[in-house]
This record gives structure tokens, C-alpha cells and sequence, in this order.
């Protein structure tokens, strides 16, 4: 087909470059858009045809489309190959075809991705690298910067970057790129690159194949922050010079040498003094700098260049006075002046009062900037030089203005004060939604600084995906409307819950420039109403508990008493025996059920006294370690002087069990348990800062039980304290276990929380206010002997027929007379009986009709002589009132034993013959 005349030229009219190499690699053909294109890829330099394409350029066959040419003829397979074209830039495609006559090959010039076209057109400089740090990407303005370092031999695309930019090398670029791609994060950083002596900002961003480097040159906006920053230190500083001078006191003197002094800090210049007309000349005054010396000089009006800016009333500006025909040159070389700026002070009254010069021993050491500041103190200058020299005349007048001062400065240090101390933040928004200002606490305790909002976006703060209910607030507010709404966001504190409010921005005329906010963190308010919903959720379902608690108990103590009779029939050998000994130890598992429910509701009677942490664990170590297993391994790490609480022993004891229990369930495959106590002070606020925690300041004993089990994730520590709430099996557990824990420890006025994570074991952290005593309960309170029996006769009143039946025959198997009434009517009816002996009454105090307290006050005053014991299934501080809590006879929780019951019976008889 090459032989064809027509064949060839119809191949030279098409837009591909079409080429054949012979076995040796010689162009034996190539059409014209081959002719344009091949040449700058090989390095030839003349006629294409005829020529070795290894020979046209030494570094040829090292080049990617040099290997590319090679491993086709070697291999015998087809290939693709990209590359950029040097001249032109543009993708081109090769692509070739082994023969057993050589090699022929098509040159597309390849249409270039939609994206890359993209980012050809944006002002920052993308690169991508693969994994060996080969350019697989450079976008048309990174070209360009390329182009900048100097020529390049061929395409960048394929070559090591730190070939195609050795300046990288050694530089912070380097070690960033070294350290995104180890730690496969995106980092961000601001950095000096040398060759081209320019500031970049730069962005790495690992991919699954190597590295993007988005790169913004800063040095423009590096230079404007600058000149702001100059420009702000400026105007803090003219304002600075106004309040000076308008404090400077009535002394025409003092205010002309405050004006000198103020003038040459704020210009910076060498010296600077303040000329009065004296006679037909202008008299040195004041002076600060190297003018001091100089004071006294005298200048003519008519033939000096303050003279003329004394007559003209216009500021002059003389860049160098050697040049100049209107300065004075005896003036001069008295001053030693080169360069200088004059400025007349005007009253309203009297036109120009005086010249204020400042001057430098350099010539064109001022600039208009210069210039601009004198002219921006200028009329303050002037109006204190005219309050000064009339203050005798105008004493009143100075006065009022020197309480208008005092009251302006006082606002200022005021709202200076309040901006400073405030806790929120305060921001301002043009039209656009840019902030131009924003101050308060908030930005330092959260780690920001201004510059990271000012001149940014709400879009651009918040980002795009939450910008919608923010610019919507924005707009509402406007459009002239106050706005309050609440979001959320994440910190390095973790979630965080915000306020924010919006007001419009008004000008003079009433049009609206912008939006003022206020930011605020309510996280503390929202979780207290969290807290207060929770603690609302426990106390209903702890009022429940204590009532079904109250009929447990007075079921369970008829199991248990009668069972304890049961037991004392039967024989040691007797068969019966096993099952009513298992009859007493489910009602004992039921009663322990009991306890949990009382003690969740906070209902249940504690005796409360100074103890040791320490004590409790160390006494129940020897328990725990059978209970825990082999596979486990219990470490106590207890302070030697740790500092007493006040609680209740017995719930000590449940609170260290529970959650030695919880843990070892957590650790199916063993594991470690550690129990920590120690003393711990909180300042103000440190709980809640470091722990997330609302616990006032104070001294605290810590008890720490930590495991390296499971963990728990964040929704599971949400409901971890509600009741009847288990990840376990409803047969393994009932769900009180840490309800349980979580009453006991507020009811003791401490505070509970947990850190975990799923994975991570968990750590339960309890904290008790510590309490100054000499010495602190020891050891397990011993068992009471056995009671002494009585004969005494006691008036048992009890609505529940079991209760009642089961309590008079215990009385009676201690020798005690019995009387039983179901109520307090029938009670009072068997005391007006005659000769009745009644010596103790055992009363319930829940009773229907007639309760146990009125049966106690009837009683009392017609038989003074009788004894009380309460008894009930509630609690001292559930439905008893406080009659019960305050009175002076003995209290019986049910259900009790025989021993507590026939003891308390003693000890009130006891009490009542003494």
C-alpha cells in the first residue's frame, strides 16, 4: 500500500502521524503529520527519513518513549504509549505494532480529559506523582513555573520529580511529601522555595497510587497581609497620638512638647519640634529627637521654608533641602536636615498658630504614607494647641470636654474588658457573608486565631455540605430579622453544641451593610437538660421499684420465715430438708433482687458513716479472686493514705461486686482487672474541662475499675445506667447490676462516669468527697448475738394475715405473750379491754383505715407506760412521713429476720423499764 502514489498522498492529508521503522530501527516512512510530530520526541534534527531513531539523540533511547519503542520491538506485543509533546504541550499517543519487517506506529494527538482541561485553567499548580515519585501529571500553569527554573530536556511526564525540580531537594517540600505519603494523610503547610524566591501553599494528598500536590503561590497575599498589618500598627498608632495630645494638660508648652514627641515616634523620624511666630520670625520651642539641642533657633518668615508654609497654611514635603532655593541654609545646617515635612496647626479662630516640623540627616526619607499619617493628626494637633492656649478663658468649657474624654475612655476600657472576658464570640459579616471581624475567648479555648476566619466564607468555615442552614440564617438577618437557631459541631473536644445569633448591621442611614453575631457554646446547658431528663427518667422508675420492692418484701419475708421454720422440723438426714433449703435460698436471690430495686430507687435505709475505700477492697480481694477465675488477673492499687468517705459499707461492698462482676463478664478470654483508689483535688471548672463531668470544686477520694475486656461503644455508654438495660442474655442478667451502682453512688453525693471505646476495655471512674476525721470504720460490723427472751405481752398489728401469722409465732418461740389485731380500730379495741398487760405494741405503719402513727398518737395518750416498733415494707424516706423518720421508737424494714426482729423487741422493752 506504501508503493501507491495515491495511497501515499491520501495518508499525508489525514490528522494521524503514521510511521514504519525497519529491524534496525530506521525510518523507512512518515507521513506529514509524522514529519511535525516525531521529530522534537527523538532529538532529530534533520531528515526524518533514512534516519536511526537510536541515533538521532544520545539520550533518546533512556527517554520513556525511547523504552516504550524498544520493549514493543523486543517483546513482538502491541503498545500504547502517552506522552507530552515539548513544543506544544499537548498529549499525544503512540501507537505501535511489531512486524517481522520492523515496526509501524500511529502518532494521535489525544483528546485531553474534561478534568485536566479543568485544571489547566485554574491559577494553582497541580502535580501528581505514582508511588516511585514518577510525574504522571503536570497542569498547564505548573508548566509554566517549570519553564521559569530554566530549559528542560524533554518531558516532564515519567521523569522523577526531584530531577525535574532539584531545587525540592533537602527542603521542607521534600520532607512533607516524604511524610504525607508514610503517614497517607493529607498535609497542609506554607513554605519558601528558594529558585524561585516566591512563598507557596501547599497541599499533599495521598492516592492509591502515588501523590497530588495542590500548590498556590501565597506571596501576593503574603505581601498584603503584611501592609495591613503595617497599616493597622499605623493606625493604632495615630490613635495612640490623639489620645496622648488630647490628654496633654493646659500647658501651651506641654501640649507643643507632646505634639513633638508623638509626631517623631509615629513618623519614626530623626527629630521633630514646633515653630511659633515671635516678631517677624519663627522660634524652636519644642523639640524632641536630635532637635532638642536646637531649641531657640530662630528662621526668618519671609525667607525660609517654614516660613512659607507658616504664610501659605499648606503642608510642604522637600525630598532633599541640598536642592532646594526656598529653605534657609544656616537653618538647615543648624539642624542637620536633609529631608523634612512641614505642617501647619490652624484654630478656627486665628488661622495658623504654629509649624510642626519633622526632619531626617537623610535626603527622601518620606514618603506620601508620611504624609498621610501628619495630615490624619494634623486637625487634633491643632485643635489641642487652640484649647491650650485659651484654656484660662475657657476653664468650664475644658472641663465638660475633659469629662467627655474621661467618659469616652472609660466606655472603651469598658467594652474593651467585656470583649476580652467574654466567653463567646463575636464575628461581623459583610453582604457577602465574609467576616471582617471577630473576637472572644472562644477562638483561643478552641484553638483558633482570627486570621483563620477573616475574609473567609460561611460556605468556606463550615463547609459546603453544612453551609445550607447557616447562609439562610445569614440571609434571614439580611433581610432585617433577628435570628437564633442551634447547630452542631465537631471539635477537637469532641461534639460540641452551639447558639448563634444574628442581628442586622445598619448603616447611618438605616441601610444594612452586614450581620453582627454572637457565638455561644451551650454544651453545658444542653447536657444539663440531658442530665435533669435522665435523672427525672431514674426517679420514676426508682419510685416504681421501691413500690414493687415494698410487696416483695413482704412476700419474701414469709417465704423466708416460714422456710427458717421449715428447716428447724426437719432432720439433718431428712430428704425434705434439701428442698426447703432450696425454697430459703431462692427467696434469699429474690431478696437480693429486693435490694438492687431499693437501692436503685434510692429508697433504701443506709447507715451512713466515715469509711476507707480501701478497707472495702481489701476486704473483699480474698472473695473476689475465686470469682474472677484463673484466666484473670485482679490487680489492687490502693493509695497507703487515702482520705475517708461517708457512705454505707454494705453498698460499698455491692458498688466494688457490681462492677467486678460487670468486668469479668466483659473478659470472656481473660484478662486483667485493676482497682485504683486516690486522692484527687478539683479546682473550679477542672472536672468539666478535662472530664466532661459537673463536679464542684473540692477535695475527693477516686475509685478507679478498669479491665481490658470488650469495651463498649458510644450507644451502649448512652443507656448504660437506665434500668432493665443489658447487652447480655435476659438470663445471665437482669439489668440492674450498674442502676444500681449509679443510685448508690448519688444517694452517697458522688459522682460516676466511664471511658471506653469498642475494643478498648473500660475504665468505671467513682468519685466521693472526702471527709476529715481521726478514724474511719475498719472492718465488717460483727454479728449480734443472739437476743434474750422475754415474757412481756406485745400487741401485734399487722393487715397482712402471713405477715401477721408469721411474726406472732417468732414472738411466741422467744416466750412472749401475743395479741393480734388486723388494724388500728381493732388494736385500740383489745387496749380498752381491762387487765389486758399490754406492754410493747409492734405496729405496721402503712395500714388501711387506720395507720400505724395514728394507732401510735391514740395510744400514747390514754397508756403512756406502752413501747412502739414501726414496721413496714417502704422505706424511711419513701411513703413514711416524717413522723416516722423524727419519732423515738425503733424502725423494722421488712423483710427482717427472726434475730433482727426478736432483738429490736428486746431493745424497746429494755429501753422502756429503764
Amino acid at each position: 500500500m506504501l508503493d501507491s502514489a495515491r495511497s501515499l498522498e491520501a495518508l499525508d492529508r489525514i490528522d494521524e502521524g503514521i510511521f514504519a521503522l525497519d529491524v534496525e530501527g530506521r525510518i523507512s516512512y512518515a507521513n506529514r503529520t509524522a514529519l511535525r510530530l516525531l521529530p522534537p520526541l527523538i532529538g532529530a534534527s534533520g531528515e526524518l527519513v533514512g534516519t536511526v531513531v537510536w541515533d538521532a539523540s544520545p539520550s533518546f533511547s533512556e527517554t520513556p518513549t525511547g523504552l516504550a519503542l524498544r520493549r514493543a520491538s523486543s517483546d513482538g506485543v502491541p503498545a500504547i504509549h502517552s506522552v507530552r509533546h515539548p513544543v506544544s504541550g499537548a498529549m499525544l499517543e503512540l501507537r505501535l505494532f511489531p512486524s517481522a519487517e520492523g515496526l509501524s506506529g500511529l502518532v494521535l494527538e489525544a483528546a485531553r480529559p474534561r478534568a485536566t482541561d479543568v485544571l489547566d485553567r485554574v491559577s494553582d499548580l497541580y502535580f501528581s506523582c505514582d508511588d516511585e515519585w514518577r510525574l504522571t501529571f503536570v497542569n498547564a500553569r505548573a508548566a509554566e513555573h517549570l519553564r521559569l527554573l530554566g530549559p528542560h530536556p524533554g518531558d516532564p511526564i515519567g521523569r522523577p520529580v526531584w530531577d525535574v525540580i532539584p531545587g525540592l531537594v533537602g527542603t521542607r517540600f521534600q520532607a512533607e511529601a516524604f511524610r504525607a505519603m508514610v503517614e497517607q494523610a493529607e498535609i497542609e503547610f506554607e513554605g519558601f522555595f528558594a529558585p524561585l524566591a516566591r512563598w507557596f501553599s501547599v497541599r499533599f494528598t495521598p492516592t492509591d497510587g502515588g501523590i497530588i500536590a495542590c500548590v498556590r503561590d501565597v506571596s501576593g497575599w503574603r505581601r498584603t497581609r503584611r501592609l495591613l498589618t503595617r497599616e493597622a500598627e499605623r493606625l493604632a498608632a495615630v490613635i495612640e497620638t490623639q489620645q496622648t495630645v488630647a490628654t496633654a494638660g493646659p500647658d501651651p508648652g506641654g501640649v507643643m512638647r507632646v505634639v513633638a514627641e508623638r509626631l517623631q515616634a509615629l513618623t519614626r523620624a530623626g527629630a521633630a519640634g514646633v515653630f511659633v511666630p515671635d516678631g517677624g520670625e519663627l522660634v524652636l520651642c519644642e523639640a524632641s529627637g536630635s532637635g532638642t539641642a536646637q531649641v531657640g533657633l530662630r528662621v526668618a518668615i519671609d525667607s525660609s521654608l517654614v516660613g512659607l508654609c507658616y504664610t501659605s497654611g499648606e503642608l510642604i514635603r522637600c525630598d532633599d533641602t541640598s536642592v532646594d532655593p526656598r529653605v534657609a541654609a544656616d537653618a538647615i545646617e543648624a539642624l542637620g536636615a536633609r529631608s523634612g515635612i512641614l505642617v501647619p496647626l490652624k484654630t478656627t479662630q486665628q488661622g495658623v498658630q504654629a509649624v510642626v516640623a519633622i526632619w531626617s540627616a537623610r535626603p527622601r526619607d518620606f514618603d506620601d504614607l508620611h504624609v498621610h499619617t501628619i495630615r490624619l493628626v494634623a486637625g487634633l494637633l491643632s485643635t489641642a494647641l487652640e484649647r491650650a492656649a485659651s484654656f484660662a478663658a475657657n476653664q468650664v468649657l475644658l472641663a465638660e470636654r475633659t469629662a467627655s474624654l474621661a467618659a469616652i475612655e472609660g466606655a472603651e476600657e469598658r467594652f474593651r474588658t467585656l470583649v476580652e472576658s467574654i466567653d463567646d464570640v463575636v464575628f461581623r459579616l459583610d453582604r457577602d457573608q465574609r467576616c471582617v471581624d471577630i473576637v472572644g475567648r472562644w477562638l483561643q479555648r478552641e484553638g483558633f486565631a482570627p486570621a483563620d476566619f477573616l475574609g473567609r466564607t460561611t460556605a468556606d468555615v463550615v463547609g459546603p455540605e453544612a453551609a445550607a442552614l447557616h447562609e439562610q440564617a445569614n440571609l434571614r438577618a439580611l433581610a432585617g430579622e433577628a435570628v437564633t437557631y442551634e447547630w452542631i459541631r465537631e471539635s477537637r473536644r469532641g461534639t460540641r453544641h452551639m447558639q448563634t445569633s444574628l442581628a442586622p448591621l445598619r448603616a447611618p442611614g438605616g441601610a444594612i451593610i452586614g450581620v453582627v453575631g454572637v457565638g455561644r457554646d451551650i454544651t453545658r446547658r444542653v447536657e444539663a437538660e440531658q442530665q435533669v431528663r435522665q435523672a427525672q427518667k431514674m426517679e420514676a422508675v426508682g419510685r416504681f421499684a421501691g413500690g414493687v420492692a415494698h410487696d416483695l418484701n413482704n412476700m419474701m419475708m414469709i417465704i423466708l420465715g416460714f422456710s427458717e421454720f421449715l428447716l428447724g422440723t426437719l432432720a439433718p438426714d431428712d430428704a425434705r430438708r434439701a428442698d426447703a433449703d432450696e425454697i430459703r435460698k431462692a427467696a434469699e436471690r429474690a431478696m437480693h433482687l429486693t435490694r438492687q430495686l431499693l437501692g436503685f430507687g434510692r429508697h433504701r435505709v443506709v447507715a451512713r458513716e466515715p469509711l476507707s475505700l480501701n478497707t472495702i477492697v481489701e476486704g473483699m480481694e480474698r472473695m473476689l479472686r475465686p470469682l474472677l477465675g484463673e484466666d484473670i488477673t485482679l490487680v489492687a492499687t490502693l493509695s497507703p493514705r487515702l482520705g475517708a468517705v461517708e457512705a454505707d459499707y454494705g453498698q460499698m461492698e455491692q458498688v466494688v461486686m457490681n462492677l467486678t462482676l460487670n468486668a469479668r463478664d466483659a473478659m470472656p478470654e481473660g484478662g486483667q482487672l485493676t482497682i485504683e483508689t486516690v486522692d484527687v483535688d478539683f479546682p473550679e471548672g477542672y472536672a468539666y474541662r478535662h472530664l466532661g463531668v459537673e463536679i464542684p470544686a473540692g477535695p475527693y477520694v477516686l475509685l478507679v475499675v478498669s479491665d481490658t475486656g470488650l469495651g463498649m461503644a458510644a450507644d451502649v455508654k448512652s443507656h448504660l445506667f437506665e434500668p432493665f438495660f443489658t447487652t447480655k442474655s435476659t438470663t445471665l442478667n437482669t439489668g440492674l447490676g450498674l442502676t444500681t451502682v449509679y443510685g448508690i453512688v448519688v444517694q452517697s453525693g458522688g459522682y460516676i462516669w466511664v471511658d471506653s471505646a469498642a475494643g478498648q476495655g473500660c475504665s468505671f471512674k467513682l468519685c466521693f468527697p472526702r471527709v476529715a476525721v481521726d478514724e474511719v470504720a475498719g472492718a465488717v460490723p460483727q454479728r449480734s448475738p443472739a437476743p434474750a427472751r422475754g415474757s412481756e405481752t406485745v400487741l401485734l398489728v399487722e393487715d397482712e394475715d402471713a405477715v401477721r401469722a408469721l411474726t406472732a409465732r417468732v414472738l411466741s418461740d422467744q416466750g412472749y405473750a401475743v395479741l393480734e389485731a388486723r388494724d388500728g380500730l381493732e388494736a385500740l379495741g383489745i387496749l380498752d379491754q381491762p387487765g389486758h398487760g399490754i406492754q410493747l405494741v409492734l405496729t405496721d405503719v402503712v395500714m388501711p383505715g387506720m395507720g400505724g402513727l395514728e394507732l401510735a398518737r391514740r395510744i400514747s395518750g390514754a397508756h403512756p407506760n406502752v413501747r412502739f416498733v414501726y414496721m413496714s415494707g417502704y422505706t424511711e424516706g419513701d411513703k413514711l412521713q416524717p413522723d416516722v423518720r423524727n419519732s423515738p421508737y425503733p424502725f423494722l424494714q421488712k423483710p427482717f429476720s427472726p434475730e433482727n426482729l426478736a432483738g429490736r423487741i428486746r431493745e424497746a422493752l429494755d429501753q422502756g423499764s429503764r
